[in-house]
């Protein structure tokens, strides 16, 4: 049996870990997605009220879209990152720099439409970071750090068994740059090499991204 599930929410993936106290989900989709979440917790057999803890890896309306209809249905703590409660609180995408010539060209649409795309239900958090959390109070070893990059406030979550929830943090979609996992938006690229430095400290085997599919700590060393 996995410890984790991949349940894709629209156009990000988000995360189910098994605990001995209940379910931890990393990130809530595309708004609107919250029966679908219903549809594939039914699937895998798992009831809405052994979530106990959804974390949240950055603010962007992607990861958020369904967090207040989710935390709704299954009563369970929100943590994020101090840098982006505010965000959270008041419903706010902020879209971070373009990083290549595509997303450049996205950004500009994003731009443009922001206002009806980039939308969600504000939600207040009931846990804001600053550096670390340990997760061993929701049942796992492991714990929640800060990956700044992509946004200010993102966070990645590591587990004592060898996986790293990454959020944007990495991408593993685009079959253009195969032999890298850079995102195609950063706010700040120093921070995001650091963070990766950070991650691969961490000794996690196998990274899970908020687009895209797994991949191992050889393809993030190789993305520097």
């Amino acid at each position: 049996m996995p410890n984790y599930y991949c349940i894709k929410l629209g156009t990000s993936n988000s995360y189910l870990i098994k605990t001995s106290k209940g379910y931890i989900l990393i990130d809530a989709g595309n708004s609107s997605k919250a029966g679908l979440f219903q549809k594939r917790l039914k699937e895998l057999i798992i009831d809405s009220r052994e979530i106990i803890l959804i974390i949240i890896t950055h603010v962007h309306y992607d990861h958020v879209g369904s967090l207040a209809e989710i935390q709704k249905i299954t009563g369970a703590d929100v943590l994020v990152h101090t840098k982006e409660k505010e965000l959270l609180q008041n419903g706010i995408t902020v879209f971070p720099e373009s990083t290549m010539v595509l997303s450049r060209a996205l950004s500009s649409i994003f731009k443009i439409f922001a206002w009806k795309w980039t939308r969600f239900t504000a939600v207040s958090p009931d846990i804001t970071i600053g550096d670390k959390f340990d997760l061993g109070v929701y049942g796992v070893q492991g714990r929640v750090i800060t990956t700044p990059g992509h946004t200010m406030g993102s966070i990645s979550v590591v587990l004592e068994s060898g996986e790293a929830f990454v959020g944007d943090t990495c991408f593993n979609v685009f079959s253009l740059v195969r032999s890298s996992v850079f995102p195609p938006f950063a706010d700040n690229t120093e921070l995001l090499y650091e963070s990766w430095k950070i991650l691969l400290d961490s000794k996690a085997k196998i990274f899970l991204p908020g687009h895209g599919k797994p991949f191992t700590r050889e393809k993030l060393a190789v993305s520097f």
